[in-house]
């Protein structure tokens, strides 16, 4: 079907381009017999309507609207979000993610399987949801005296448990000529130092010497058990324990401080888009010892040191900051024991993070700013 569309007006006539509509598409129609090949354009003269004003050509004019030329210009550009981010296949820590994570671990605990024998079924949802409520700051936590006092990183060794303790002033100081007698620790009157490291090696399991998520969480419920259960149920006990203690005394970074402030923005995000390519090059030249063929490649702990060796920045900056900087980057992992070694490696999307909280703290450092919490 053949439309005229008006382009022009020229001594009483109508100047006439042919279009022809394909189902929505137009293109202009090929030249006919009678009037011949046409050289220039496809545009013909022809006599004007007598019968047609132009008030009766259909002509719809172009909709008035708000629209500046910038966002004219800017239509069909998405605002910036995660889900179109670099950092889009990052697992945050989500009320869901936390919750599956938080369940792995207390099925392994043995005062969770001695909790879910009681009958009391108040108590063993009061239980359970105290600790669940402060796991979020309990992995933190065991992130940050895993790595900043342990060799392995992951896992608590006992100098990082004894530095715990101290820390969020749960022992009770002095001997029997403080008040403080034997009988009284027997009693669980107080809480000393050797009832710490009994707990410690209790925890532990046999032939290891730290310990795991799961296993430092345990601890916390026997501490909170020797410390407070004196005073109630052990439901109150682990709540005493975190909010008292550990909540307001234990080092510890709040991850997600970092990612909202400075890292999950425009400018940041166009910053790494411009140098992804770089990125990937050094992230596949440090990664993939540690993983078996056909894995995908993950940078492990001494790949990452030998990548920051390797870029001979001449700062300040210690060995344990670097340590604390790579721990904060990972995800947080369901089941820590499903993989012997993938919660202790870098996935890409963790490993731009990381140079993140690099670039961070070696400008803190410059600036003499730098402390555990900077990265």
């Amino acid at each position: 079907e053949e439309l005229c569309l008006v382009v022009g007006k020229n001594t009483g006539k109508e100047k006439v381009e042919t279009l022809i509509d394909d189902g929505g598409e137009m293109f202009r129609a090929p030249p006919e017999e009678p009037y011949g090949k046409i050289e220039v354009v496809n545009v013909m003269d022809v006599e004007p309507r007598s019968n047609v004003s132009y008030e009766e050509i259909r002509l719809r004019p172009r909709s008035k609207t708000n629209d500046t030329v910038a966002k004219r210009r800017n239509r069909g550009i998405a605002e910036w979000t995660m889900k179109n981010s670099v950092f889009a296949a990052y697992q945050l820590d989500t009320k869901q993610h936390l919750e599956q994570a938080f369940q792995s671990d207390y099925k392994k605990t043995k005062t969770g399987r001695n909790i879910d024998k009681l009958n009391d079924e108040d108590e063993k949802m009061a239980f359970k949801d105290n600790l669940l409520i402060t796991f979020p700051i309990l992995k933190d936590v065991f992130r940050q005296y895993g790595a900043a006092y342990t060799s392995e990183v992951w896992n608590v060794g006992v100098n990082a448990w004894n530095q715990f303790v101290t820390d969020i002033k749960i022992i009770d100081e002095g001997g029997e000529g403080d008040g403080i007698s034997s009988e009284d620790v027997t009693n669980n009157k107080v809480f000393s130092r050797v009832q710490a490291d009994l707990i410690f090696v209790s925890a532990c399991g046999t032939g290891s010497k730290t310990l795991n998520r799961y296993q430092f969480l345990d601890a916390i419920c026997q501490v909170a058990n020797c410390k407070y259960i004196k005073y109630g149920e052990m439901s109150e006990a682990v709540g005493n324990l975190c909010r008292d203690n550990i909540t307001k005394f234990a080092e510890r970074d709040t991850e997600t401080d970092f990612r909202e402030k400075k890292l999950y923005n425009k400018v940041s995000d166009r910053i790494y888009v411009q140098h992804k390519t770089e990125l990937m090059s050094v992230f596949k030249k440090f990664s993939g010892k540690e993983d078996k063929p056909g894995e995908a490649k993950t940078m492990s702990l001494t790949e990452y040191l030998d990548m920051v060796e390797a870029a001979s920045i001449d700062t300040d900056i210690t060995e344990r900051n670097l340590k604390l900087a790579f721990v904060r980057s990972k995800e947080t992992s369901l089941d820590e024991n499903s993989s012997k070694s993938k919660h202790k490696q870098l996935k890409f999307v963790e490993f731009l993070e990381t140079v993140g909280r690099l670039a961070n703290f070696y400008e803190l450092a410059s600036k003499g700013n730098l402390d555990f919490h900077s990265c």
